[in-house]
């Protein structure tokens, strides 16, 4: 659920986001972003799971036709319009592109559950909402299931933090210009932050009614008092939406955590216009950080971009996965477009954790695990007249165990397959 505060709160603080990519003096300074970008546009048309449309599957489709549908509009329109281009974005990011893609992060955790849901992404009543589900159905999954019931509460969040990961991974690596993702990107940051932020120093007062048909109501309400309530009290009296009135004093008090470790998502030079920095002629190198709401708590995420004589491309990541005792550790490497004799791309990415046994909020116990996911690119090219550089048909394969992994549908044990396509302009 999402309320019209934050559109207002974003588009208050979007002017200062404005890209500048001026030099810093000395040997080691901010790159420029090139003109001469080479783009990666993918699309996701099968994943094999159990029950498709996936969050990442979504995800990387709406990411796609957002940076080429405001690519053409960047280049087609004169430079007069700048200005009326920029709160149109402003707007569009505000209004529906982010609760759009929020609540569809809802939705996909009650599909890969078999349970039906329809999204609701436009405000009604200042609010977005995922609904038809029954209070019995919720019942049964929260009292069966907790990990995943938490973890409804928090997919929309889930999907805003793994959207602006993907987001930032382009800008790094050059596989896109923040001109042409501007919009999304800076109104999603300041997004997740205020969520958190307002939710969790209790500035929203907003109280929802509960509707009188239960198909009508949304499904968790405020996401992050929901998730935080049920972790503490999960055998409580079922009910669907929380006041922070509501709440007892050791809820308050980590709700006060989350609101401040959120700001960790504005911790990125994209955040003021700049990408990476030049080490040496032959070697970039960036960094970002992030901060979500897990099923057993929550996640610290911190991310360094390597990239090497613009063929190199590596993002090398730690992890801290926290529930109420205490903090687990976790890491990984991606490797990103690497492209093999000009015949396939190659992405993979390796990851292990120490996450809470059992996925359980109170426990000391970790267990180990580990995801592995590789995605291999037949490349096809083109005519030299093409304005397409290569279009190749993509396989990727994933393997994990128990565990949180943002995006996957499952987390339990899986493994799965996806086809799908990529053009690479020039």
């Amino acid at each position: 659920m999402r309320s019209n505060i934050l559109f207002f709160l974003l588009f208050s603080f979007s002017g200062f986001a404005i890209p500048d990519s001026t030099r810093m003096a000395g040997k080691v300074y901010w790159n420029k972003q090139k003109s001469d970008n080479s783009y990666t546009y993918g699309v996701t048309i099968i994943d094999y799971t159990k029950r498709p449309y996936t969050m990442r599957q979504f995800n990387q489709n709406y990411l796609s036709t957002y940076r080429i549908f405001s690519r053409t509009i960047n280049t087609s329109l004169p430079k007069k319009w700048g200005y009326p281009l920029f709160v149109f974005n402003i707007l569009l990011a505000g209004y529906y592109l982010l609760p759009y893609t929020h609540e569809e992060g809802h939705r996909s955790v009650l599909t890969a559950l078999n349970i039906g849901s329809v999204s609701s992404p436009v405000f009604s009543n200042g609010v977005a909402k995922v609904t038809g589900v029954s209070d019995e159905t919720l019942m049964h999954l929260r009292d069966s299931d907790l990990p995943n019931y938490i973890r409804l509460h928090t997919a929309g969040l889930e999907s805003d933090f793994s959207l602006l990961q993907m987001e930032e991974e382009l800008l790094m690596f050059q596989k896109e210009k923040l001109k042409n993702i501007y919009g999304e990107y800076y109104i999603r940051k300041l997004g997740i932050v205020t969520y958190m932020v307002f939710s969790g120093l209790g500035l929203n007062k907003r109280v929802h009614p509960l509707e009188s048909n239960e198909n009508d109501r949304d499904i968790v309400g405020d996401d992050v008092l929901g998730a935080v309530r049920h972790m503490h009290r999960p055998d409580m009296p079922f009910q669907r939406y929380t006041s922070h009135q509501e709440l007892n004093d050791n809820e308050k008090t980590y709700l006060k955590k989350v609101a401040y470790l959120s700001f960790l998502n504005l911790l990125s030079p994209l955040f003021i216009g700049k990408t990476t920095l030049a080490v040496n002629p032959t070697l970039n190198l960036g960094f970002g950080a992030g901060y979500v709401l897990a099923p057993f708590g929550d996640m610290l995420e911190e991310n360094v971009y390597i990239q090497k004589n613009q063929i190199w491309n590596v993002r090398a990541f730690l992890r801290q996965f926290g529930n109420n005792q205490r903090y687990f550790w976790g890491g990984g490497l991606s490797l990103v477009d690497y492209p093999w004799k000009n015949r396939l791309m190659i992405n993979a990415t390796a990851q292990c954790w120490n996450q809470p046994k059992g996925l359980d909020f109170n426990t000391t116990e970790g267990k180990m695990g580990t995801s592995l996911e590789c995605k291999l690119g037949l490349l096809i090219p083109t005519k030299k007249s093409s304005p397409l550089q290569w279009i190749s048909l993509d396989l990727t394969l994933r393997a994990k165990t128990q565990g949180f992994v943002p995006q996957d549908p499952y987390i339990g044990d899986a493994f799965n397959m996806a086809l799908g396509m990529s053009i690479y302009t020039k």
